[in-house]
């Protein structure tokens, strides 16, 4: 049987100083968009042995 491969293209942007101006004006709004990021490094990390980021 062949190895299936597949990428999985996420997209994550922020423009210049949005994260600072919602820390200082909706805080909760920026802690959510954080969790983003780190989320998708956290799932890297778990499935090390078959996922990578780049």
């Amino acid at each position: 049987m062949e190895k299936v491969y597949y990428s999985c293209g996420l997209h994550m942007h922020q423009p210049p100083g949005n994260l600072k101006l919602l820390i200082e004006t909706n805080e909760w709004e920026a802690q959510q968009i954080i969790r983003c990021y780190e989320r998708a490094a956290r799932y890297a990390h778990k499935y090390k042995k078959v996922a990578t980021l780049c």
